[in-house]
């Protein structure tokens, strides 16, 4: 693969913005997968032996892990591919995502790794819409995991969907269907100002607005997650937003209502419930 053809930074964060612009006035945001590779030395290894990597996979076909094929290979030359090298002398909150992006969940060999990183490698795709068959959800991980592999990196950090996985977890991840929303969405159960929350994290993978539900009891857990995850799953599926949705949550089914996006979050109310 040419360098050549990965573009710029500085144009990526063009592209990215005038994307955005133009989302925002769509009020859908723009496809967006983005995995930090942190890696112990400042070296940017060579694009060949990362797309070897891609292409053997280090994992059973259909998953995340599985080898690319020729779809998820023209990817490469897609004008949304970044992969970039970021310093950590230039950028040290980025190497505090935990302080800077509020990642929850870190303890000591994470915190021991971001500590021992000199880099990250930055591994982007940003388009107006998701590719036909989904290949960037395949793709992205793909190039992730084979930049870890070959710079042997020592922590992955998850941008859409706010986690931060040590090599062996961030292998384990892998493993799970290349297409399905639980292998790329996160749903949290949250106390925030006005009360309980549940709430996902990285919708934008397929150009999707955030869920979000609540206030709600603190005993409503267990419901709320499931009404949101559904949610997801169904809207991923689609590829679109819907106005309406019925869900089925513990042998029950649920009509729910969809709310206007609103800075990339769209608001779940449930409206009826009847038995299965």
């Amino acid at each position: 693969m040419d360098p050549r053809l990965l573009i710029p930074a500085g144009l990526l964060g063009l592209l990215f913005g005038l994307l955005a612009g133009r989302a925002r006035a769509r009020r859908q945001p723009v496809v967006h997968c983005e995995f930090w590779v942190y890696v112990p030395k400042a070296v940017l290894p060579k694009q060949d032996a990362v797309v070897d990597a891609m292409m053997r996979g280090q994992g059973r076909a259909g998953t995340l892990a599985g080898p690319i094929g020729p779809a998820e290979g023209l990817l490469l030359s897609h004008v949304g591919t970044h992969v970039g090298l970021v310093l950590r002398s230039k950028n040290p909150s980025a190497f505090r995502p935990d302080l800077a992006h509020g990642v929850e969940g870190l303890g000591s060999e994470e915190l021991e790794a971001l500590n021992n990183a000199e880099a990250l490698i930055r591994v982007v795709f940003v388009a107006r819409k998701p590719p036909a068959k989904g290949e960037h959800l395949s793709f992205t991980p793909a190039m992730a995991l084979g930049y870890l592999a070959v710079a042997e990196g020592t922590l992955v950090y998850d941008v859409a969907a706010n986690v931060v996985y040590l090599p062996e977890s961030f292998r384990d991840a892998m493993d799970r269907p290349a297409k399905q929303a639980s292998s790329h969405v996160v749903v949290r159960w949250r106390f925030r100002p006005q009360g309980w929350m549940a709430s996902t994290s990285g919708m934008g993978k397929m150009g999707l607005p955030e869920l979000e539900f609540g206030p709600a009891e603190s005993d409503h857990e267990a419901l709320a997650t499931e009404w949101v995850r559904e949610a997801a799953e169904a809207l991923w599926k689609s590829g679109s937003l819907t106005r309406s949705l019925t869900v089925a949550a513990f042998n029950d089914e649920y009509a729910l209502r969809l709310g206007e996006p609103r800075r990339g979050i769209v608001s779940l109310n449930v409206e009826s419930r009847s038995a299965s």
